[in-house]
């Protein structure tokens, strides 16, 4: 399918002409892009991380990363996304079987990039994974997790790493 971008009328963003074309336009704009999707799409594949963690108990941070991890980014035949990733144990987990919500937050398909949140709700824990674009072309996913609730590490992290 050919994406045509239009410009949407200009003038109060509350206008309800507006909105029902805004709103138009972003169906519109999923069912086009998610339409064509296999039983099983891989959408990136990336390797080790970097970067920093803020240990609460600890109240300090330090540098982290799972060197040996890998993540696999993939969307069903209905657009669900999901993420399956290889600990620093040598593991692998389903997110989704694994208790979390997968949600897009966003998606441009012709850019490669795409936007996923996970929550797991039991146990307090939020990730987010931005896969995007670098200036010289590849790909790499910026992401963060959010483990307030465990009880014996609460931290924080941001993270680096390099994408297929």
């Amino acid at each position: 399918h050919k994406i045509i971008w239009k410009e949407l009328p200009t003038g109060n963003v509350n206008d309800p002409y507006r909105r029902s074309l805004q709103k138009s336009y972003i169906a519109n704009l999923q069912n086009v892009l998610l339409s064509n999707v296999p039983a099983m799409t891989v959408l990136a594949k990336c390797g080790g991380s970097t970067g920093v963690s803020y240990f609460a108990n600890e109240q300090k941070w330090e540098q982290d990363g799972i060197s040996r991890g890998e993540w696999t980014f993939i969307a069903d035949g209905k657009s669900n996304p999901n993420v399956i990733y290889k600990d620093t144990t040598g593991s692998f987990t389903d997110s989704a079987a694994d208790g979390g919500r997968v949600s897009f937050t966003f998606i441009h398909p012709e850019r490669g990039e795409f936007g996923l949140s996970v929550v797991y709700e039991q146990a307090g824990v939020v990730e987010t994974y931005n896969i995007i674009r670098t200036p010289s072309g590849g790909r790499i996913a910026l992401w963060t997790a959010n483990k307030s609730n465990s009880a014996n590490f609460p931290r924080v992290s941001a993270f680096v790493a390099t994408c297929e």
